[in-house]
């Protein structure tokens, strides 16, 4: 099953966009056998609209016809729609819209709000389900969506394993989940052999790409219990470390935001990424 990647975004320390560090860490990726990217997905919050035109350029360009899912998120639905065709124009292989963030929403304005994107994009549109986003694309609205809208499938961010069995047999093939979120070695072998599932996308890959597209089930190891653990190890350690922050220090890149509070004894018993 592809394994693509939540990629992460690192600044330089005046905190501008590190472009040449977006295009080093893609084409590691890559070498790492990784099949796509989702660029600056979990930080697609923390870029402007020309930093986000920059970042794409750069991704589609190292991408070589690989998968990309592009996330086109805006407060403005007007530039949703640009994003979303410089996407097409790019070469991108999709694009990725989170439901009005948290502000709630009633369903029929969740399902506007996709109809309005996905009737005038060229790209297949992917829903983005994320339990933190304040409208939970529940399966009844993703129905919806599959028979009202032109959404081509949905990247589920619940780590609900009973939740991705149900939209997976109701929706074969057009399910993305994020690897990250499950919390058990069990949990992540059910979902590494989930029939009908598109793939998986990983922020942990950044660092151990390896790690984790091997558990994942490239070559002959899909499910295996002690690859399954320890990707699931090596989640919880990054989290004690200090999450977001430990995994930047661990790519030796910087952040936008003032990430602190790296724990760093835990730090320490990181594996090294051989990335840089």
């Amino acid at each position: 099953m592809p394994l693509l990647v939540d990629t992460i975004i690192p600044f330089a320390p005046d905190g501008h966009v590190d472009l040449g560090a977006i295009r080093a860490h893609a084409l590691w990726l890559f070498a790492q056998g990784v099949d796509g990217l989702v660029p600056g997905g979990a930080e697609f919050l923390h870029v402007d609209r020309k930093e986000k035109e920059r970042i794409l350029e750069v991704v589609t360009d190292v991408a070589g016809g690989r998968t990309l899912l592009v996330p086109i998120w805006d407060p403005s639905p007007a530039y949703v729609l640009k994003l979303g065709r410089l996407a097409a124009e790019r070469g991108a292989t999709g694009v990725l819209l989170p439901p009005p963030l948290l502000l709630p929403a009633p369903e029929d304005a969740l399902v506007d709000w996709y109809r309005s994107v996905a009737l005038h994009l060229t790209l297949p549109l992917y829903a983005w389900h994320h339990p933190r986003f304040g409208n939970a694309l529940t399966p009844r609205l993703l129905q919806r969506l599959t028979t009202e809208t032109k959404v081509a499938g949905v990247l589920d961010a619940s780590g609900d394993l009973h939740r991705l069995r149900r939209i997976v047999a109701a929706w074969p093939g057009c399910v993305w989940a994020s690897v990250d979120e499950v919390v058990s070695a069990s949990e992540l072998h059910a979902l590494t052999t989930l029939p009908g599932l598109a793939g998986g996308v990983s922020r942990l890959a950044n660092a151990w790409p390896e790690l984790v597209r091997r558990a994942w089930g490239h070559d002959t190891l899909a499910g295996d219990d002690e690859l399954c653990d320890a990707v699931i190890h090596r989640g919880s350690a990054v989290e004690r470390a200090g999450s977001a922050a430990a995994l930047k220090r661990a790519l030796g890149v910087g952040s936008r935001l003032p990430l602190t509070g790296v724990d760093e004894a835990e730090f320490a018993r990181l594996p090294v990424s051989s990335f840089r």
